[in-house]
């Protein structure tokens, strides 16, 4: 995990298991600009997007933002 500090590693490591624990730890490894990108060209669905932003208020702040982003994208798609 290399963009995130070492005290939130055992954080990142205590998220669920499955595709939005997958996606949450990606983001830390990719860092912000390269995991909002991955992340928004991904097509998760929207119970996935759900879990992930369930989790977001423990994340770090940069985190958070960009799993709030991608939570908040998937509730517009799949509202229209």
């Amino acid at each position: 995990m290399r963009h995130i500090l070492m005290g939130q590693l055992s954080l990142v490591r205590s998220l669920p298991e499955g595709l939005a624990g997958e996606a949450v730890r990606a983001l830390a490894w990719l860092g912000p600009t390269k995991g909002r990108e991955a992340l928004s060209s991904l097509k998760l669905p929207p119970d996935c997007r759900e879990e992930m932003a369930s989790v977001s208020a423990i994340l770090p702040l940069w985190m958070a933002e960009v799993v709030d982003e991608i939570a908040g994208w998937a509730l517009d798609k799949a509202s229209v």
